[in-house]
C-alpha cells in the first residue's frame, strides 16, 4: 500500500479529498494531509483517509506566515518537524510527497527536510527551487541504469555505508570465498570518498526522482537473497528513516536481513566517557556531541531490538553489543606489504595520521613532537594526503601512532600491520582478549596512553630488535585476520547456516593449501 503525503496551505475538504485520489488513479493510497501545524488530529472519510493536521483557513495561514509568532501554526510544525513525533515520523516513512501548486514554501521546508521523495506541482517546484528548499536536479531513471545482478544462489547487497571502503572489501572477501556467491555494496552519499564502491549514489539521485526510487526498491527487492544493513542506515532511500526500520518491508520482499555496526553509531558518548579515561569527546563542540549521543543511543536502542545477527566491525564494539559478532574490518595486505625494513639504524620516522577528532591527537602531538626536537624521532604528521599516498607513506615510516580515543583497533592500524609497521595505540584489555579468544592470536599492537608514550617510544627505538620483531608480528596478523578470509568466513555462515553465525571460526583454518608457505 503506498502512503503519500499530501501539504497545502488550502483547506483539505473531504471532496478536494475524493479529486485528489481520483487524480492519483491509485485504490490503495493513504493520505496525511497537511496545511498547518494544529496539534489537534482531524478525521477526513476517516474509513480511508488519515488527515495528521486540521487546515486552517488559506488566508488565516498566509498572514501566520508573513507575520511569524512563537505560537504560529508554522513555528508549531517546524517544532513538531525538528523534535520527531507523528508528524516526523510519518512523513519520514511515506513513499512520496505531494505538493500541489498554492504550497507555501516556508511551511514545506521543515517538512521536506524529513520527507521523502516529493510529487511537485509546476509551480510549486520553481517557488521551492528558488527558496532552496528543493533540489532542481531530478535525473532520470533510464540516464542511469542499475547493473544487472548475475544470476545466483546466494545474492547479498551490503551497505550503504561503505565506511573506510569496508563494504566493498567484505563484498569482494565473500565472492572470493565462494565463487557461487554474488556480491554487490552501495555508497549513498555525494561528498567526496577515494574508496571504491560497486555502486554510489548521490543524494539527489536518490531523492529527486519518485520513478527512480521505485526502480531502486524494486533493484533492492528484486536482486538480491541478502541484505546488510551497515551503520543502521536506510537501505532503501527514505529519509529520516533507519535501517532497522525497514527489515520488516525487506523481510516481506523476502530477504534475509543482518544489520552491522561501524562504530560511532553505537559508541555512545557518555557510556564510552565513563568506561575510557582517555576518551576524546572534549575536542568536541556541545551541538555535535549531543547529535552523536542522541543518534548512538537511538542505534543501539533498535540494534538490541532486532531479532537477527549484528556484526561489528571492531571487538571494542562489543562493549556496547555483547551478542554483536565480529566481522573485523578487511585490507588489501599486497598493496601495504613492503620489504623495507625496520630501524635500519637511520633516525627512526614515527608517523600519525590525525583522520578524526577521536583519535586524540591533541595529546599525541606535543609527545612526538618534543621527541621530534630532541632528536629522538623523525615525527612525520600526516594529514590531507590522498588515500592512494597512504602505503606508501606507512611504507616509509619505522612506528605508527595510531589512537587514544576509542581504545580499539580499526582500518588505520590494520594497514600499518599490513605494511609490516609497529603500531602503537591505546586497546582495551577487553579487545585483546576477544581477539586472543577468537583468533588464539596476541594482538600485535604495542599499548601506551598519553601517560606512557613517549617512555614507550623511547624503549621501541633503543631496541630495533624488537620493532622488527612486532613489525613481523603485526604483518603476519594482518594476513591471517584481516586478509578478508575470515570476514568473508563469518558473514557467509549467516549466509548460509542453520541460524546464528557460528562462533567457532578460526582464521587459521580459513587459510587455503594455496596459502601456505607464503
Amino acid at each position: 500500500m503506498k502512503r503519500m503525503l499530501a501539504i497545502s496551505s488550502k483547506a483539505w475538504t473531504p471532496k478536494r479529498v475524493r479529486r485528489l485520489r481520483a487524480a492519483l488513479r491509485h485504490d490503495d493510497v493513504w493520505l496525511h494531509l497537511v496545511s498547518s501545524a494544529d496539534d489537534s488530529p482531524a478525521q477526513v472519510d476517516a474509513d480511508r483517509y488519515d488527515t495528521l493536521l486540521a487546515p486552517p483557513p488559506a488566508t488565516g495561514l498566509k498572514r501566520l506566515l508573513t507575520r511569524p509568532r512563537p505560537t504560529s501554526p508554522a513555528d508549531r510544525l517546524r517544532e513538531a518537524c525538528a523534535a520527531g513525533g507523528p508528524l516526523a515520523d510519518w512523513a519520514a516513512g511515506a513513499d512520496a510527497v505531494l505538493v500541489p501548486r498554492e504550497a507555501d514554501c516556508r511551511l514545506l521546508a521543515p517538512l521536506l527536510a524529513i520527507a521523502p521523495v516529493p510529487v511537485v506541482h509546476p509551480t510549486a517546484r520553481r517557488d521551492l527551487v528558488r527558496a532552496g528548499v528543493l533540489d532542481e536536479r531530478r535525473p532520470a531513471p533510464e540516464d542511469e541504469p542499475l547493473p544487472v545482478v548475475p544470476d545466483a544462489d546466494t545474492r547479498l547487497l551490503i551497505g550503504p555505508a561503505n565506511f573506510a571502503g569496508q563494504g566493498h572489501a567484505w563484498a569482494r572477501a565473500v565472492e572470493r570465498l565462494d565463487p557461487r556467491t554474488v556480491a554487490r555494496n552501495v555508497r549513498f552519499g555525494t561528498l567526496d570518498n577515494p574508496f571504491p564502491s560497486d555502486l554510489t549514489l548521490g543524494f539527489p539521485t536518490l531523492h529527486s526522482n519518485p520513478a527512480w526510487r521505485a526502480a531502486w526498491r524494486e533493484w533492492v527487492t528484486g536482486s538480491f537473497t541478502h541484505v546488510l544493513l551497515e551503520a543502521n542506515r536506510a537501505i532503501l532511500p527514505t529519509r529520516s528513516v533507519t535501517g532497522f526500520q525497514q527489515v520488516d518491508e525487506l523481510r516481506r520482499a523476502g530477504l534475509q536481513v543482518a544489520m552491522l555496526s561501524h562504530g560511532s553509531d553505537v559508541r555512545v558518548p557518555s557510556i564510552h566517557a565513563e568506561r575510557e579515561r582517555w576518551h576524546s569527546y572534549g575536542a568536541f563542540a556541545p551541538e555535535p556531541l549531543a547529535v552523536m549521543e542522541h543518534n548512538a543511543r537511538r542505534n543501539l536502542e533498535q540494534y538490541l531490538a532486532f531479532d537477527g545477527p549484528v556484526f561489528v566491525s571492531t571487538p571494542g564494539l562489543r562493549a556496547f553489543l555483547p551478542d554483536g559478532i565480529w566481522a573485523p574490518v578487511v585490507v588489501d595486505v599486497a598493496m601495504w606489504r613492503t620489504e623495507q625494513p625496520l630501524c635500519t639504524g637511520r633516525l627512526p620516522v614515527v608517523a600519525h595520521a590525525p583522520s578524526n577528532v577521536q583519535k586524540g591527537s591533541h595529546l599525541i602531538d606535543p609527545v612526538l613532537q618534543r621527541l621530534h626536537d630532541e632528536g629522538v624521532v623523525e615525527y612525520r604528521r600526516i594529514q590531507g594526503v590522498p588515500f592512494a599516498e597512504m602505503p606508501g607513506i606507512y611504507q616509509a615510516a619505522d612506528l605508527v601512532v595510531e589512537q587514544f580515543g576509542a581504545a580499539d583497533y580499526g582500518t588505520a592500524a590494520c594497514e600499518a600491520m599490513a605494511a609490516g609497521r609497529v603500531v602503537v595505540s591505546r586497546v582495551h584489555e577487553d579487545v585483546r582478549r576477544h581477539v586472543r579468544e577468537r583468533t588464539g592470536l596476541e594482538l600485535p599492537i604495542v599499548e601506551a596512553d598519553p601517560d606512557t608514550l613517549e617512555q614507550v617510544i623511547r624503549r621501541l627505538v633503543a631496541d630495533p630488535e624488537r620493532c622488527r620483531q612486532v613489525g613481523a608480528q603485526g604483518a603476519e596478523f594482518a594476513e591471517r585476520v584481516h586478509d578478508g578470509r575470515y570476514s568473508a568466513a563469518v558473514i557467509a555462515a549467516w549466509m548460509h547456516g542453520p541460524g546464528a553465525p557460528s562462533e567457532t571460526i578460526n582464521p587459521l583454518e580459513t587459510r587455503g593449501e594455496d596459502d601456505q608457505g607464503e
